[in-house]
C-alpha cells in the first residue's frame, strides 16, 4: 500500500509535467500576420486586374483614328500671327505644318540670319506648348514660302481626301519648299482600317503630283 501510494504520486507529477510542456510549445497565432497573408494575394489579384484594365484602356486610345474634325481649329493663320508675334515679322517662313493624330497642333518653322526658330500650336485652343530657337553661323536657310501665292491648306486637304476617298481622314499635312525649289503640300491621311495614304500637291497650283 505504500508503494502504491508512491506510485501514485509519481504518476500525478508526471501528468502535470506533461500538461505543462504541451502548454509551453502550443503554437500562438497572430492574428493581425494571418490577416494580412491572406489579404497579400488578394491584393495582388486585383492590382494586376488593375494594370491588365489600364493597358487595355492604352490600347483603346492609341487605335482611335486621327480626324481633323474632331476639334474646334482655331486655324494655321492664328498660328502664324502668333509665331510672328512671338519671334518678330523678320522671320522667314520656311514650313507650316498640321499634326492631328493625337493631340493636334500646328508646328511652324523659319530663320532669321543668326537662328532658326521652331514653334507648335494647339489646334483646339492657339495655345504654344513649344517654341525652340538654334542659333546658326549664318548658313541660315534661303528657302523662304510665299505665302500670298501659294493655295490654301484647306484646298491642297480637300483635293488629297478627294483623291484617296470618303473613308479616309486627314491625319498631318506640312507645306514647305523642297530640293527643286518648289513648294508642295504633303497630306498624309488614314481610314478606320489603318490603311494610309499621302498625297503631294504643287502648293503654287494645287496640281497633285504623287499619291500612293
Amino acid at each position: 500500500m505504500r508503494k502504491s501510494g508512491i506510485y501514485t504520486a509519481v504518476f500525478a507529477a508526471f501528468l502535470m509535467t506533461t500538461t505543462a510542456f504541451a502548454a509551453d510549445v502550443t503554437p500562438s497565432v497572430n492574428t493581425q500576420t494571418a490577416d494580412s497573408a491572406i489579404q497579400a494575394p488578394v491584393q495582388k489579384k486585383d492590382g494586376h486586374k488593375a494594370e491588365v484594365q489600364k493597358k487595355k484602356s492604352v490600347k483603346k486610345e492609341v487605335t482611335t483614328a486621327p480626324s481633323q474634325t474632331q476639334i474646334k481649329d482655331v486655324g494655321y493663320e492664328s498660328a502664324l500671327a502668333l509665331f510672328r508675334s512671338y519671334y518678330g515679322d523678320n522671320v522667314r517662313i520656311k514650313s507650316i505644318g498640321y499634326e492631328g493624330k493625337h493631340r493636334p497642333y500646328y508646328e511652324i518653322t523659319g530663320y532669321t540670319e543668326t537662328a532658326k526658330k521652331e514653334m507648335k500650336v494647339l489646334a483646339e485652343t492657339g495655345e504654344i506648348i513649344a517654341i525652340k530657337t538654334k542659333e546658326i553661323d549664318g548658313n541660315a536657310d534661303s528657302r523662304t514660302l510665299d505665302l500670298n501665292k501659294l493655295i490654301k491648306p484647306e484646298v491642297a486637304v480637300a483635293g488629297a481626301l478627294k483623291k484617296a476617298g470618303d473613308t479616309f481622314q486627314v491625319a498631318e499635312w506640312e507645306v514647305e519648299i523642297e530640293k527643286d525649289g518648289h513648294p508642295y503640300y504633303e497630306v498624309e491621311m488614314i481610314d478606320d482600317g489603318g490603311r494610309d495614304m499621302k498625297v503631294t500637291t504643287e502648293a503654287l497650283t494645287g496640281k497633285i503630283v504623287y499619291a500612293k
